[in-house]
């Protein structure tokens, strides 16, 4: 057997096939090196994108921080609701008169509506201080 000389091996050219063969053209993609001036391109179109990312990720911090301070505004509304349902009532302002009772020196809020006694309390020293009655001589 006749052995083959590695310098004097050559490509095989294709084998074309003598029988009737249908042919078809078709696109495969196949990897193509960028030029460079496509590869400037793609790199401005990404700096593009990433700078309206970075705007994107900016404006979304602005809207959560936005919905928080909706959110805080709603939580310390429900949080006033839920003191007055635990409480069972609610306050008003309720017309009173105060009465100062100098025989005993006590102060008390009575309600105009009821006559309830609301509050009484001792008077504070300045509260025990009558005012005197100055009588106008007529004329």
């Amino acid at each position: 057997m006749k052995q083959k000389d590695p310098k004097n091996e050559t490509t095989p050219e294709p084998q074309v096939l003598q029988s009737p063969v249908l042919r078809k053209e078709v696109m495969v993609d196949l990897p193509h090196d960028h030029s460079p001036e496509l590869q400037r391109e793609m790199g401005i179109e990404l700096a593009r994108l990433i700078e309206k990312i970075d705007g994107l990720e900016t404006e979304l911090e602005t809207i959560k921080a936005d919905f928080k301070g909706r959110i805080k505004v709603e939580m310390d509304a429900a949080a006033i609701v839920a003191k007055r349902l635990n409480k069972g009532f609610d306050t008003e302002p309720t017309p009173c008169e105060e009465h100062h009772d100098y025989d005993r020196l006590l102060v008390r809020i009575i309600r105009v509506d009821t006559g309830d006694i609301i509050k009484e309390r001792a008077m504070t020293p300045s509260e025990q201080q009558q005012e005197i009655q100055f009588r106008h001589p007529a004329g």
